[in-house]
């Protein structure tokens, strides 16, 4: 029987709930093993750049299940589809988990986290009261609501301004893809010379004067993109399709120091908090920061859509008058620079520097190091 659109609309936010609840505490238990079975940074940054490995798998595999929801294929085979690979998943966790071997003695000097709600909020007012993690949250909610929403600007650019459409879309992505691969090696050596705070800051402001480059990128003359043969292969001929896919590349490396850095920045301050206060709680941390971030994931989308509205932007038509390119070009290159900005300058401000962190991480060796 078909179901209707009520029952596919209650269905799927339950659905949805369960996995954002899933997602969070599978983020509180990765976080507080994380910070309890590696204690020094270069260790931590080691991690991240098999972790950042690991998700570069999506950038290829995302198309498949695209394809698969865009294809004239019935239920019974989006259905066959999913199932195999929550299955494989399934099958990797039940390998790979009973595979981390933590120390109970560890847990001797820990302390016990409260669940319930009053001592949650409690916990999350105590923290943001603390310096150091108020200005870690700061950082993090405007630097993560610009690389979480990057494909956001990233569409709208070359849809509508440079005018591509296709594989010629969605290439710039996975050449991206390819060079972060390069980089994270690069961004681990950087970070235990120069530390976490030092690499984020510099990789950072990379990307942000890229984003305000991106803001002058021409729009493609004519109505659609121009096309060139190049060895009997045709690809585009526009200087902004090139242009832009080159900034495009500054940007992301930027990103990559986010990526490599924000796990072990929060770890660290566990670390520095524990000494701080005389209390280790890695699952109350995480938690509090896993609930504050999340609303920054809409800090862009919202003033993204505000602008190119505001400028009269036709979702309608591939082809935008002049003056919504131009509400196209601010939305994708001048606010996500603004953005940037305001969290490195929380980010400068942040206590815990290359001298600190080692002073910390010396402490946290001699406390629960054998």
């Amino acid at each position: 029987a078909e179901w209707s659109q009520l029952a596919i609309s209650i269905y799927l936010f339950f659905a949805l709930v369960l996995w954002e609840s899933a997602v969070t505490l599978f983020y509180i238990a990765h976080q507080s093993i994380g910070v309890n079975l590696f204690l020094t940074t270069s260790e931590r940054a080691e991690v991240e750049v098999i972790d950042n490995y690991i998700g570069l798998l999506a950038v290829f595999g995302s198309s498949i299940p695209v394809m698969i929801l865009t294809m004239d294929v019935t239920n019974t085979t989006m259905i066959i589809f999913f199932t195999v690979v929550a299955l494989l998943a399934g099958v990797l966790m039940y390998i790979s988990v009973p595979q981390i071997k933590e120390k109970p003695e560890f847990y001797e000097k820990q302390e016990e986290d409260s669940l319930s709600f009053k001592d949650f909020m409690a916990a999350t007012w105590g923290l943001l009261k603390d310096r150091s993690f108020l200005l870690f949250f700061l950082t993090f909610f405007f630097l993560q609501s610009i690389v979480n929403n990057y494909l956001l600007g990233y569409t709208y650019l070359y849809d509508n301004v440079i005018l591509s459409e296709g594989l010629w879309s969605g290439l710039p992505d996975i050449l991206i893809g390819i060079g972060a691969a390069i980089s994270f090696p690069i961004s681990y050596r950087w970070i235990k010379k120069f530390g976490t705070k030092t690499v984020l800051l510099r990789m950072m402001a990379i990307s942000m004067i890229a984003y305000v480059a991106l803001t002058f990128i021409p729009a493609t003359s004519g109505e659609s993109l121009n096309m060139v043969s190049i060895f009997g292969m045709d690809v585009p001929g526009e200087f902004s399709y090139w242009a832009a896919t080159l900034l495009y590349f500054a940007i992301y490396f930027g990103f990559v120091g986010v990526f490599m850095t924000n796990t072990p920045i929060a770890r660290r301050l566990i670390d520095h908090l524990e000494i701080k206060t005389g209390h280790r709680r890695p699952g109350t941390i995480s938690g509090i920061i896993g609930v504050l971030l999340t609303p920054g994931n809409a800090v862009l989308v919202f003033f993204y859509t505000q602008i190119i509205s505001a400028f009269g932007y036709d979702g309608a038509t591939k082809v935008q008058t002049l003056t919504s390119q131009w509400g196209i070009r601010i939305a994708t290159g001048i606010m996500p620079a603004v953005l940037i900005l305001l969290g490195l300058f929380f980010l400068s401000r942040y206590p815990i520097d290359k001298k600190l962190e080692d002073e910390i991480e010396d402490q946290i060796l001699e406390i629960h190091a054998d």
